[in-house]
């Protein structure tokens, strides 16, 4: 089971090696790919939270800690905005400055999804299910790389990796399928699985 953005969900890679087709054939386990595109962290954990059942190997993409989710009542109207999307959503303005200028800031913002994925590694452990996580998309520095090791690779997220080594972006801006290869090879000695 993978869960992420469209880096997870291999946007723009339908047929081409992507981390979670390459980690699932690596485990002889189907793929059953959650990725969405746009996903925040928030929507990830939730999507995660609803499907993640025992016996099922787990591998979780970290995004970009800015990704905001706004839930909706119709589950086909869930939705990840970026903080500077707010100007058009009417009635909420006001909120959204307060928010912004007490809670959005990257440093509190890592610390918080952090904890949110120790809380979700933590459920994974209960049901018996293994779990393994990756950063997609990132700032650089980010609290994520402290956390690398073990069943955490977070020393470069994929999005960093693939401009670090110069292996090419698709049209809309996404990893190559030669980047998703090379940081999947990296990810697999780190995971000693």
């Amino acid at each position: 089971m993978a869960f992420g953005c469209s880096i997870v969900q291999g946007e723009e890679l339908k047929f081409k090696p992507t981390v979670a087709k390459l980690f699932a054939e690596y485990l002889n386990e189907p793929l059953l790919n959650y990725g969405h595109p746009g996903s925040s962290n928030d929507q990830i954990l939730f999507t995660a939270g609803e499907h993640i059942e025992a016996g099922h190997t787990i591998l979780v993409g970290i995004t970009e800690v800015s990704r905001v989710f706004w839930p909706h009542h119709n589950e086909f109207s869930l939705k990840s905005y970026k903080q500077d999307q707010h100007d058009n959503k009417t009635g909420m303005k006001d909120v959204l400055e307060i928010w912004y200028k007490y809670c959005y800031h990257h440093i509190p913002l890592e610390q918080y999804y952090l904890k949110r994925y120790k809380h979700l590694e933590k459920y994974c452990r209960e049901l018996g299910a293994k779990v393994y996580f990756f950063t997609s998309l990132a700032s650089q520095p980010s609290l994520f790389e402290k956390q690398h090791g073990g069943n955490w690779f977070t020393k470069i997220s994929l999005d960093n990796f693939c401009d670090a080594r110069e292996l090419g972006r698709q049209p809309k801006g996404h990893p190559s399928s030669e980047a998703h290869k090379q940081y999947f090879e990296e990810m697999i000695k780190e995971y000693k699985i």
